[in-house]
């Protein structure tokens, strides 16, 4: 039975654009729960988890969008445009709740100064990523700044997209894309806000690099995927499920390794490599792992970690205000925390989506036009 479904996988995904990749799915689940880890009370591990973890995510956005768009005859400026605008429908409502929740947070002196309202419009505008101070960029909301970032990424797809039209350029264009991004990094390390003014963690510039890198590994596994398909009659399922199993269990071990061991070894640019090898084995969907990780609660759970993500701040902050003061048990603070988001996300995602993204595309509708005429 999970050796058919190892057959299956790779035929399903063959010339399908929409079907899902439930281990991939899986692992964003797991790294959502490592950010929450690293923001909590719990003891962090000797390793850079939020760092980590949003290297992940955007690696595997990269990956998901070449793996959803491979026809690239829609890929316009137009197209990206109107994309941007689907997107900041559905991510700006939820925005708007978590930076209200924080803002009622601060003190009156607080909400009522200059520096507040610039930092307030440049996080309602979702700019903040584009400045490099902190006090702006990790405003209100911290994480907010992966949305504008983001969305940055998502409106430069089209060309990205339209570069490796040809996949055989994937590889070169992996080796050029990779030395332009490790020579950023040295730069910024060695000579900070002398050749550039870039902020290595929340930079839009930087973070597209890695999106592209997911864009790349997924085009070179599509290559693989249709190599694989032609030799599927031949192979035998379960060496099939076999194989891929030892390949997950050994790159998910690898990944553990890494982020312990070379924390202080490693730039930025080396684990998002890495990161693009843990996606293209996972990818496959097909071994052990996979099955673990397309198990029902952890989709379930897919559905709702964006909410998660974004609503996870606000709460702890309301839970450090409000109970932290009597209650001073780590697990039971984080576990507290941890019901809390999920029951707002639910709520979210079934009660409040709907309405808010409705309302949401109208106003941006009546933008456009305006801006258009």
């Amino acid at each position: 039975m999970i050796s058919q479904s190892a057959l299956s996988a790779f035929n399903n995904k063959i010339g399908k654009q929409d079907s899902r990749i439930h281990s991939l799915s899986g692992l964003k689940v797991i790294a959502i729960w490592l950010i929450f880890w690293w923001h909590s009370w719990l003891n962090n591990p000797p390793c850079d988890l939020g760092a980590r973890c949003c290297e992940f995510f955007f690696v595997a956005s990269g990956f998901l969008v070449y793996y959803s768009h491979k026809d690239t005859s829609s890929c316009t400026w137009k197209a990206s445009f109107n994309a941007v605008l689907r997107k900041l429908a559905v991510m700006w409502p939820m925005h708007f709740l978590a930076f209200m929740i924080c803002l009622l947070l601060l003190g009156r002196e607080q909400i009522f100064s200059l520096s507040t309202l610039v930092c307030g419009i440049l996080n309602l505008s979702l700019l903040q990523s584009w400045f490099n101070y902190e006090q702006v960029f990790f405003s209100f909301n911290g994480p907010s700044w992966f949305l504008s970032s983001l969305l940055f990424c998502y409106f430069m797809a089209p060309v990205l997209l339209r570069l490796i039209k040809k996949k055989k350029k994937a590889f070169v264009y992996f080796i050029l894309a990779f030395a332009i991004r490790y020579t950023i990094e040295e730069l910024e390390f060695y000579h900070p806000d002398t050749y550039m003014n870039l902020n290595i963690h929340v930079s839009p510039i930087i973070r597209l690099f890695e999106f592209f890198f997911g864009m790349l590994t997924a085009c070179i596994w599509s290559m693989a995927m249709e190599f694989i398909s032609k030799k599927l009659d031949s192979l035998n399922p379960h060496i099939i499920f076999a194989a891929a199993s030892v390949c997950e269990a050994s790159v998910l071990f690898l990944t553990y390794y890494f982020m312990l061991t070379k924390q202080n070894a490693w730039g930025r640019h080396i684990f998002s490599l890495w990161f693009c090898v843990l996606i293209f084995f996972f990818a496959f969907d097909a071994g052990i792992i996979s099955r673990l990780l397309s198990l029902k609660p952890l989709r379930w759970f897919a559905g709702i970690q964006f909410e998660f993500y974004i609503f996870h701040i606000p709460v702890l902050k309301l839970v450090s205000r409000y109970i932290e003061p009597h209650i001073t048990t780590s697990a039971v603070l984080a576990g507290i925390s941890f019901a809390i988001i999920i029951l707002l996300s639910c709520l979210y995602k079934y009660v409040l989506k709907r309405p808010s993204e409705s309302i949401m595309k109208k106003i941006l509708e009546k933008c456009s036009k305006y801006i258009c005429e």
